[in-house]
């Protein structure tokens, strides 16, 4: 009955016409079974109505979804729209994180973040095409962090003064690897009394003690967390002595066990990003096929270049990331189990790893982990908004939420890999083609 007041309300109100997505297998983003037999009626930038009893108006626009599975939009909790090599992406990235069915992404620190907020100003107007970005503003990190691009703080007095000046315009914050305990204390207190939420890719302090210190979120998993690995690590070599090192922790051991406890207890959620670290593992493929054509002709055969070296690493180097990672995964599963938020993070810092496609990596390495694939696609919709704060608009297909949804071909629920089928997007109720918006992103990684 619900539903049926809902459509006849919606009928009277004047703007354009609905659209009704009918026939589709519907995954709301919660977890529960998908259900067949609905219609999603989309009134604006809104749903107006789901379920099985919805009358499709006279005027809408029918989108057809007999084979195919709806899926909330999903999100990429750490997006960045430029590359380690300080280069903006502001054109390619938010075209294919959208085409690949991520319609919000949030950015935890900005190598320009003028240019960012701007860029999430256009993107909202729909001046732009892309995916929806949310941003934190500047890296909140001390001194010289090694990246030429990205300027440090002096003391804790300019990190407040910071984010004095940039609070009204930032979306959440981000904590880097040189941050004091002290200076983490007074900045996530600050943060929140903004409002802003805080996570974090931390070194000098501790994942127990950013907990302690009231974190909101955690990045990298285990690859951040300085418990359990050195945090200034440079060189190959090094880099594989820490996956090592990861590889051989006892998650049985009672310092895991204990900060296990903590991340539960809190609520702190994690955006492990391990696709970002498994592009080290032997036998990793690249997150679509086509990705060289979205990169510009001028960094090709570097970028092929780069690919082939990852692949060919001498064995005993290999089988060091391979530790690293499958030990990654482990945590995950068991942070999960204990009823943690696990939510989806790319990190496509390095331009193989092509936006949107690098999440649905990170969704089938959740299933490799022991997530049922409902509960992979959870972390990226629903969990996801509830770490980003914005669960009340986003994240779960039901009456009155931003109309964010994904149609792909396939059924997700039975192979996670369907997720990259991706046949239309619509971002707040306006359509979009994924091919189109690929065709458009070609050759502009650059």
């Amino acid at each position: 009955m619900l539903d049926l007041l809902t459509t006849l309300i919606c009928c009277l109100l004047p703007g354009e016409p609905p659209t009704a997505i009918t026939g589709a297998r519907l995954i709301d983003g919660t977890g529960a079974a998908p259900r067949d037999g609905c219609t999603v009626l989309v009134r604006g930038d809104r749903i107006a109505a789901v379920g099985p009893g919805v009358v499709v108006p006279e005027d809408a626009v029918v989108v057809d979804g007999r084979g195919m599975t709806l899926l909330p939009g999903m999100f990429d909790t750490h997006g960045h729209c430029f590359t380690v090599d300080g280069k903006a992406q502001y054109e390619a990235y938010p075209l294919l994180f959208l085409a690949g069915g991520v319609t919000t992404v949030f950015s935890p620190g900005e190598m320009d973040p003028a240019a960012a907020y701007a860029l999430r100003d256009r993107l909202a107007r729909g001046e732009q095409d892309g995916a929806r970005l949310l941003t934190a503003g500047p890296y909140f990190e001390q001194g010289d962090s090694g990246f030429a691009w990205m300027r440090g703080y002096r003391d804790g007095d300019e990190a407040l003064a910071w984010l004095a000046e940039h609070a009204a315009r930032m979306d959440g914050l981000k904590l880097s690897m040189q941050v004091t305990a002290a200076e983490a204390a007074a900045i996530v207190r600050e943060a929140h009394r903004h409002g802003l939420r805080v996570t974090g890719h931390l070194g000098r302090v501790t994942a127990a003690e950013a907990i302690e210190l009231g974190i909101d979120r955690l990045e990298h998993g285990l690859f951040a967390m300085s418990e359990f690995a050195p945090w200034q690590v440079e060189g190959l070599d090094a880099w594989a002595a820490k996956f090592e090192r990861i590889g051989a922790l006892d998650l049985d051991s009672e310092p895991v066990q204990r900060l296990i406890d903590q991340i539960v207890a809190r609520r702190v959620a994690l955006s492990a990003t391990t696709v970002s670290f498994a592009e080290w593992r032997p036998g990793f493929a690249p997150v679509t096929p086509d990705w060289e054509r979205y990169l510009a002709p001028s960094i090709r055969r570097l970028e092929a270049a780069r690919h082939l070296r990852m692949a060919t690493l001498p064995p005993e180097q290999g089988r060091k990331f391979a530790a690293g990672v499958q030990k990654q995964l482990e945590f995950l599963k068991r942070v999960h189990d204990r009823g943690g938020i696990v939510v989806t993070g790319s990190d496509p810092g390095g331009k193989q790893l092509i936006p949107g496609y690098g999440l649905h990596r990170e969704l089938q390495l959740l299933v490799e982990a022991g997530f049922t694939p409902l509960a992979a696609l959870r972390a990226a919709t629903q969990h996801a908004a509830m770490a980003l704060g914005v669960d009340r608009e986003f994240g779960t297909i039901e009456a009155g939420k931003v109309a964010d949804l994904v149609l792909v071909a396939g059924d997700p629920a039975q192979d996670i890999a369907a997720v990259g089928a991706t046949r239309s997007v619509w971002k707040a109720g306006r359509r979009h083609d994924p091919a189109a918006l690929r065709r458009a992103a070609e050759g502009r990684i650059r």
